[in-house]
């Protein structure tokens, strides 16, 4: 009996999976449209599943060294060669405290080191990868 009533609840469940029932709830991961995103909502996601199912490569990289894992932010741009992938790469090397490869880095996105805060060119960043609206 309990099998019986276990599967029927099962096959409930999946039947609804597919359809607006699960839209706003949060019984499963969100998920984020990165390309109607604001700062804000950048900022607000938690969840760390919803970031990579959600965002790109370069804001994932983003989110990853805001959430204090700079090697796998590192690990994201390591190999890209895009002006925005070179800057993320020189900011994560500055906030490292590697002058030399920060400043090799920004070169290479055509900009020259920051004077202002980690946090402030961080920001900048996030701003300057999101969709302008």
């Amino acid at each position: 009996m309990i099998w019986t009533d276990l599967n029927r609840v099962i096959s409930v469940v999946e039947g609804f999976e597919n359809t607006d029932f699960w839209k706003n709830t949060d019984l499963l991961t969100a998920q984020y449209d990165h390309q109607k995103m604001t700062f804000s909502e950048f900022t607000t996601i938690y969840d760390r599943d919803a970031a990579v199912a959600s965002l790109p490569p370069l804001l994932l990289a983003l989110w990853l060294d805001k959430h204090g894992l700079w090697h796998d932010a590192h690990d994201l741009v390591d190999d890209k060669s895009s002006s925005d992938a070179c800057w993320i790469h020189a900011y994560l090397h500055r906030k490292e405290g590697d002058q030399w490869n920060a400043n090799y880095w920004y070169n290479r996105a055509n900009r020259s080191m920051p004077d202002q805060s980690l946090d402030e060119e961080w920001t900048d960043l996030v701003r300057h990868m999101l969709p302008k609206h």
